[in-house]
C-alpha cells in the first residue's frame, strides 16, 4: 500500500484544475458579495429617503413602505453575523481567590443584617463597601495572576508602553472622539442649560445634607422616590470643588463622557476597531444622549451601567472568564442604585440568559457557574437597596403606581391609552419625539437633528439632509436585521431588551408620551444596532472589492460620521438651547432669584413669595441665607428693626403692588429682572435699613394753637407707639394740636 503521502502527489493538470476552479470560486463570490453590496445600499437609500419625508413633514404612510421595503431588503442581503469561537479551556480558579470570594459573599451577609437592624448603620455601610472590591478579586483567573506571579513593575511597565505603541492610532482616534464628547457635555455648562430645574434643584439640597452630616440613607423620598448614589457622587464633587448648579452637572457631563468610552469598549469586542470608532463617533454627537448628560437627574447613569453590564456579560459567555460574570453582576446589581427604570433590566438578562442556556445545552455546566457568579455579584452590589426594598415595598414602588398607564385605563374604561402610548413610542425615533422642553426640543425626532433651522450652522451645509437622517435609518436597518437573525445572541439579546425597556415608555401615563426620559436604556441598543449595520456593510464591502478601496471606505465614513456630530451638536446648542420654551422649562426665573440672592450683603434681610420661598433652585442657588416667607399685613411696613437693608423679592404678575410699597417706602428702589427674551422675570424692591426705621410707628405733625392743620407747623417727628404724658414732656409750647400719620395694626384683625 502506497504512503498517504505518496497518494497526494499533485499533477500539474490537476493543479490547473484547482487554481480554476478556485478562480471560479473567488469570482462567483465576489460577485455574489457585489450583488449583496448593492443591495444593502439599495436598502440604505430607501431608508434615508423614507427619513427624509419625514423630517420635511411628508405623510407617514410612504415612509413607513420605504422603511419596509429598506429593512426587507437589508435583512436577506446582509450576510449572517459569525458564530462565536469556541470556549477557551476553563482556567483554574485559585484556591485563596476562592477563600476571597467567599469572604465577600459574608459580608454581604452580614451587611444585610446590619441593615436589617438599622438603616442607616455605618458599620453595614463599610462592610457592604468592602465587600464589593473583594468579590471582584476574589473572582480573578489564574490567568491574570502575571503581576502576581513574580513579574515585577518594570516588566509591566515594559509590557504597557509596547501596547499603547501598538494601538496608538486606535487611542488617538479613540480620544479624538472622547474629546468631541467632552466638548458637547461641558460646554456652557454654566449657561445651557439655563436655570436649574425643581428635580435637579432637590438633588443638590439631599447631597448637601450628606455633606452637612445626615446619617447614610440607600433611598430617598426625595423626587417622589430615587436612590441615593447619584447624590452622593453630587456630595463628592461639592466636597472637592464646592457647591453649585456647574458642579452638579459636571457630574453628569462625566456619566455622559463614560458612556461613551465604555460603549467603545463593547463595539470594538462585537465589531472591530473601525465599526466601533465610528458608531462611538455617532453616540457621541446624539442629541438625545447630549441633552441629558447636560442635566442633574440619576437617570443619566441607567446607559452607562447598561454598557458595562453588556460588555462583562457578552464577554463572560464568549471568553467563559469567571472575573467578566462576576463584574456583570457587580454592575447589574449597581444599576439598581441609578434609575426607576433599570428595574426592568433584571427581567431582560433573565430572559436571555434563559435563552442562551436553551440554545447552549453543551455547555450548560460551565454557564451555570458564570450565572451563580453574575447573581452573587448582584447580590453583593445590591444588599442595602434591597433590604429598603423589602422593607419598605410600598414606597419603594409608590412612583411605579402613581406613573402607570392602567390609572389611564382604568379612567378611560379602555385599553386605548396603552395603544396611543405604543403608536407614539414607536415613532418618536424617526417622526415625532418628546414634546416636554426638559427632555427634548419639543416635538423633534430624537434620532436626527434639525437641518433647516435658520439658526443652525448644518442648515448651509450641502445635503445636510442626508446627515440628519443618517442615524434613524441606520437605526431601522438594524431593527430589520435583528429580527431576521433573532435566533442569534447579539441580535435576541437587542431585541429582547429593546422590548422590555420601551415598554417602560409604553406602560407610563398616556399625557407624558412620547417620554424621552424613561427609556433612556434604549440609547446603546439603537447605536449597539448602528454599529451592527455599519458592520455589515463593511464586510460586504472587503468581500466585493477584494479589501481594495478600504481607505475610501473609511474616509467616507469618517465624513459622515464627523457631519452627524457636527449636526447634532449644532442643533443642541444653536436651536435646542435657544427654544423659548427650553429656556422656559429650567426653572430659570427661580434660578435667576436664587443667583440674585447671592448678590444681597449678608445682613440683607430677604421676604420671598410662597412661590419662591419653597422652591428648591432657589434654596440650593441662593445659599443659606435667611429668606423669610411675605406676609404683606405683617411684613409691610416692617414693626422692628431689621438690622439691615431689607428686600422683598415678588412674582412679575406682583408689580401691580408697587403704589403699596411707594405708599411705606417711597424712597424705596425697584428693579426689574428680564430674561434674555426680554420677559419680566420677577422684580425685587429694595428698601435701606434707614428708611424701614424711618416708617416705623407714624409720622406726628405738631401744630401751634388750637386751629389743627390750619395753624403753624411747630414740630414734624416719627412717633412710636400712641402713648404720651403731653403734661410731662409737651412736644412744643402749649397750646397745640396734633396730626398722626402712619399704619396701625388692630391685633386679631390685621
Amino acid at each position: 500500500m502506497a504512503h498517504p503521502a505518496q497518494g497526494s502527489a499533485v499533477t500539474p493538470e490537476r493543479s490547473w484544475r484547482a487554481n480554476a476552479i478556485a478562480r471560479r470560486t473567488a469570482v462567483w463570490v465576489e460577485r455574489q458579495a457585489t450583488r449583496r453590496l448593492a443591495g444593502v445600499l439599495a436598502a440604505l437609500g430607501l431608508a434615508v429617503w423614507g427619513q427624509r419625508i419625514l423630517l420635511m413633514g411628508g405623510q407617514r404612510h410612504d415612509a413607513v413602505l420605504l422603511f419596509l421595503a429598506a429593512g426587507l431588503t437589508f435583512a436577506f442581503s446582509a450576510p449572517p453575523l459569525p458564530e462565536w469561537p469556541a470556549l477557551p479551556e476553563r482556567r483554574p480558579w485559585p484556591q485563596y481567590a476562592q477563600i476571597v470570594a467567599g469572604l465577600a459573599l459574608a459580608l454581604a451577609v452580614v451587611a444585610t443584617g446590619f441593615f436589617w437592624l438599622d438603616e442607616h448603620s455605618k458599620i453595614g455601610l463599610w462592610l457592604w463597601l468592602i465587600a464589593i472590591p473583594l468579590y471582584a478579586f476574589g473572582a480573578w483567573d489564574a490567568e491574570s495572576e502575571r503581576f502576581w506571579q513574580g513579574q515585577s513593575l518594570r516588566e509591566e511597565w515594559r509590557r504597557l508602553r509596547g501596547w499603547i505603541i501598538a494601538y496608538r492610532w486606535e487611542l488617538m482616534w479613540l480620544m479624538v472622539i472622547l474629546l468631541l464628547a467632552a466638548f458637547a457635555r461641558f460646554y456652557q455648562l454654566d449657561t445651557i442649560p439655563n436655570g436649574c430645574q425643581s428635580d435637579e434643584g432637590n438633588n443638590g439640597l439631599d447631597a448637601l445634607r450628606w455633606l452637612h452630616g445626615a446619617p447614610y440613607t440607600v433611598y430617598a423620598e426625595t423626587n417622589e422616590g430615587q436612590a441615593t448614589f447619584f447624590t452622593y457622587l453630587l456630595a463628592l464633587a461639592f466636597k472637592l470643588f464646592g457647591a453649585g448648579v456647574v458642579q452638579m452637572r459636571a457630574v453628569s457631563a462625566t456619566a455622559g463622557v463614560l458612556t461613551v468610552l465604555a460603549f467603545y469598549l463593547l463595539a470594538r469586542d462585537l465589531f472591530g476597531v473601525n465599526i466601533a470608532l465610528a458608531a462611538t463617533g455617532l453616540l457621541a454627537g446624539a442629541r438625545w444622549h447630549i441633552t441629558f448628560s447636560r442635566i442633574v437627574y440619576e437617570l443619566i447613569l441607567l446607559p452607562l451601567f447598561e454598557v458595562l453590564l453588556f460588555y462583562f456579560l457578552l464577554r463572560a459567555l464568549r471568553r467563559g472568564r469567571r472575573r467578566d460574570w462576576a463584574l456583570a453582576g457587580l454592575a447589574l446589581g449597581g444599576g439598581m442604585h441609578t434609575y426607576t427604570a433599570w428595574r426592568v433590566i433584571p427581567f431582560a438578562i433573565a430572559i436571555f440568559l434563559v435563552y442562551w442556556l436553551l440554545s447552549h445545552r453543551a455547555r450548560w455546566r460551565r454557564d451555570m457557574e458564570g450565572i451563580g457568579l453574575l447573581a452573587g455579584g448582584a447580590y453583593v452590589a445590591v444588599v442595602p437597596l434591597g433590604v429598603y426594598i423589602i422593607r419598605h415595598w410600598n414606597v419603594f414602588i409608590s412612583r411605579i403606581r402613581h406613573i402607570s398607564v392602567f390609572n389611564d385605563v382604568a379612567r378611560v374604561g379602555s385599553y386605548e391609552p396603552v395603544w396611543s402610548n405604543l403608536r407614539k413610542t414607536l415613532w418618536m425615533f424617526n417622526y415625532r419625539g418628546d414634546y416636554a422642553a426638559l427632555n427634548n426640543l419639543p416635538g423633534a425626532p430624537l434620532l436626527t437633528f434639525d437641518a433647516r433651522s435658520s439658526q443652525a450652522v448644518m442648515s448651509h451645509v450641502p445635503a445636510a439632509w442626508l446627515l440628519a437622517s443618517l442615524v434613524g435609518a441606520l437605526f431601522i436597518l438594524g431593527i430589520a436585521y435583528a429580527l431576521r437573525h433573532i435566533t442569534r445572541p447579539l441580535p435576541f439579546l437587542i431585541i429582547s431588551s429593546f422590548v422590555i425597556i420601551g415598554s417602560v415608555a409604553v406602560l407610563s401615563v398616556a399625557h407624558e408620551a412620547p417620554t424621552a426620559r424613561r427609556p433612556i436604556g434604549l440609547i446603546p441598543l439603537i447605536f449597539l444596532l448602528v454599529g451592527l449595520v455599519l458592520d455589515r456593510i463593511w464586510v460586504l464591502y472587503r468581500r466585493a472589492l477584494r479589501g481594495h478601496g478600504r481607505e475610501w471606505f473609511h474616509a467616507v465614513l469618517a465624513v459622515a460620521v464627523a457631519g452627524v456630530y457636527l449636526g447634532g451638536v449644532d442643533t443642541y446648542f444653536n436651536v435646542q438651547a435657544r427654544n423659548e420654551s427650553v429656556y422656559i422649562a429650567y426653572s430659570g426665573v427661580e434660578a435667576a432669584v436664587g443667583r440674585y440672592i447671592r448678590t444681597l450683603p449678608p445682613d440683607t434681610r430677604i421676604y420671598l413669595v410662597p412661590a419662591f420661598q419653597y422652591h428648591s433652585a432657589v434654596k440650593f442657588i441662593g445659599g443659606r441665607r435667611d429668606t423669610r416667607l411675605l406676609n404683606l399685613v405683617r411684613d409691610l411696613p416692617l414693626r422692628e428693626d431689621p438690622g439691615g437693608d431689607v428686600v422683598y423679592i415678588l412674582e412679575a404678575v406682583d408689580a401691580r403692588l408697587e403704589p403699596l410699597f411707594r405708599q411705606f417706602y417711597p424712597r424705596g428702589r425697584l428693579e426689574e429682572h428680564r430674561d434674555p427674551f426680554g420677559r419680566l422675570y420677577f422684580i425685587s424692591f429694595w428698601v435701606p435699613r434707614a428708611q424701614v426705621n424711618a416708617a416705623r410707628g407714624v409720622l406726628g405733625s405738631y401744630y401751634e394753637g388750637d386751629m389743627g392743620e390750619a395753624g403753624p407747623l411747630a414740630l414734624q417727628r416719627q412717633d412710636g407707639p400712641l402713648s404720651f404724658d403731653f403734661a410731662k414732656e409737651p412736644p412744643t409750647s402749649p397750646p397745640f394740636s396734633a396730626h398722626w400719620t402712619g399704619a396701625l395694626l388692630a391685633p386679631g384683625f390685621g
